[in-house]
């Protein structure tokens, strides 16, 4: 996706010939937000012929994003976003993964100062609060990597913050288990 006069767009292509940045987006669909409202963040998931692409939505007369999904059709295009997740305060990087036979959700949730986990409760259109998986945070755009039975969680924690400025830095942590 790119930033073009104040308003995102996010492109999609299926990148059939493995080539990871192609020079041309001529063949991109252009998936376009509701008016009022714009989507970042994406996360495509592929599961049992099916895509999945999950996005922030964020909508300009409340400030507030939640959790869209749009699910991809048998015509190849997309249907009208439904949102999964919405809090009373911000949502945004929806980050999906499959543990377990689970599909899991990591959202922003700096918001309420912690790192939330929720799993589909059914998969992809319900999502269900499991547990904090870190508190009293601000963090920002959190991932998690499962390796040698290790789990690794990236995030980016505000360590400054004042009127003019947000800065955040990238911590990594680990566990032995979700």
């Amino acid at each position: 996706f790119y930033k073009e006069i104040g308003k995102w767009h996010l492109l999609y292509n299926e990148n059939n010939d493995q080539k990871p940045y192609p020079v041309k987006f001529k063949n991109y669909l252009e998936l376009k937000a509701p008016n009022g409202s714009f989507w970042a963040d994406p996360c495509v998931i592929n599961h049992k012929s099916n895509t999945y692409i999950f996005v922030e939505e964020f909508v300009y007369s409340t400030g507030v994003g939640h959790i869209s999904l749009l699910i991809r059709n048998k015509n190849g295009g997309f249907n009208s976003p439904i949102p999964v997740l919405k809090k009373p305060y911000h949502l945004s990087y929806p980050f999906v993964f499959s543990f377990g036979g689970e599909f899991y959700m990591v959202p922003e949730t700096r918001a309420v100062g912690s790192i939330q986990l929720c799993r589909g409760d059914p998969f992809p259109e319900c999502w269900s609060y499991v547990k904090d998986l870190m508190t009293n945070i601000e963090a920002t755009d959190t991932t998690l990597f499962h390796h040698d039975n290790k789990w690794w969680l990236f995030t980016s924690k505000v360590e400054l913050q004042n009127k003019e400025l947000v800065h955040t830095e990238l911590f990594l942590y680990y566990a032995d288990d979700l």
